[in-house]
């Protein structure tokens, strides 16, 4: 019987994060970061966690000059829920600090719009401004969120920020995902899901050794799915970590690999790592998952 486990929702803290924040004008990144594409194939999830060797902090920093918005959760790409979610920024320089955050479909419909207001310790400095937004959304839908502000004298758009989010698309039905790592050349592709469809595959790859595979999910209906690896990887390979999971019913097979030939030179030091892997919402239990050869821990 799979295990279900109340510890979930401490892991799904990490797979899904939100970008960190700090109070200095430069903060630092260190938490796995999770995007999507969605193609007509399947799904691409892009992993920060993924990287080889492990990232350093990646700094963020704000817009220099005296008016600037930024939008710092959901990151680019990033699930949000489709009853609702937060967003958060930073602003500096706005009129009466205010600003306003607006939602929009593919179609360019504006679904939600309202103001905020930001504080800051001293007039026309920097400060961080969080919103909920109540909006009910359709799985895998994309949205475009926009948060501005105008010039209070003749109107016009004095700063902006735009991002990119979708709405907890690992709850659609697929039969595909490719994992990719965030530093993966193939994520500069000018058609990214056509380019990244045609390599879905471990041929010709350096598969990894996998210690074991634990499966966790929820008590909801459909279950949320979250597979958690335990791998040996060659640090000093410098190519990217890649792996493609495929769906037959109830069956999953995940591939993890690193996306070169057996021959290249991704030799010692060895390190172990877990690794955690979002399958999403899956309606067919019980489910077999399978990674590189290794079952699940019952």
């Amino acid at each position: 019987m799979r295990r279900i486990l109340i510890r979930f929702l401490i892991i799904l803290c990490f797979a899904l994060p939100a970008l960190a924040q700090a109070q200095a004008p430069t903060q630092t990144d260190t938490e796995p970061r999770i995007q999507y594409r969605i193609c007509d194939w399947g799904i691409i999830v892009i992993h920060s966690g993924f990287n080889l060797p492990s990232p350093a902090p990646r700094a963020i920093i704000p817009p220099n000059g005296d008016t600037f918005i930024t939008i710092t959760e959901p990151n680019s790409g990033a699930s949000v829920g489709e009853s609702g979610f937060t967003v958060k920024g930073k602003a500096k320089g706005l009129f009466e600090n205010n600003l306003v955050v607006q939602v929009t479909n593919a179609s360019g419909e504006t679904l939600f719009q309202q103001p905020v207001t930001y504080t800051s310790a001293d007039v026309g400095g920097e400060g961080e401004w969080t919103l909920d937004v109540p909006l009910e959304g359709t799985i895998g839908e994309a949205v475009t969120l926009r948060a501005y502000a105008e010039s209070a004298a003749d109107g016009s758009v004095v700063a902006e920020a735009h991002q990119q989010a979708f709405f907890n698309p690992l709850d659609m039905p697929y039969k595909k995902l490719l994992l990719l790592s965030e530093q993966d050349r193939i994520l500069e592709s000018t058609n990214l899901c056509s380019v990244a469809g045609s390599q879905a595959d471990a041929a010709g790859s350096l598969m990894l050794d996998p210690n074991a595979l634990t499966v966790i999910s929820t008590r909801s209906f459909p279950p949320d799915v979250i597979a958690i690896a335990d791998v040996e990887i060659a640090t000093s390979c410098p190519y990217p970590l890649r792996g493609v999971v495929t769906r037959n019913g109830g069956s999953i097979t995940i591939e993890m690999f690193i996306f070169v030939s057996p021959d290249a030179g991704c030799g010692q030091p060895i390190e172990r790592r877990q690794i955690i892997l979002p399958m999403g919402r899956l309606a067919d239990t019980p489910l077999q998952i399978t990674l590189n050869g290794i079952e699940q821990q019952d």
